[in-house]
């Protein structure tokens, strides 16, 4: 992944949570996203602004 901010993301569809690491250390697990959503995030352009635009703020976050 080419990204500033990701590191590395991981979807479990059965629990339906994207999780995104970022380079600092820091891991979002997003809930109750969709198969589709984790899809069309793992295949855009620019993930941080897929992310910025279709996910923050649009979907319950766990931050660990």
């Amino acid at each position: 992944m080419d990204s500033s901010w990701i590191a590395s993301s991981d979807y479990d569809s059965a629990e339906q949570t994207l999780s995104i690491t970022t380079k600092g250390g820091e891991t979002y697990n997003y809930l109750d996203v969709s198969t589709d959503t984790a899809q069309d995030f793992e295949a855009a352009d620019s993930q941080g602004s897929f992310h910025n635009t279709k996910i923050r703020g649009r979907f319950d976050c766990e931050k660990q």
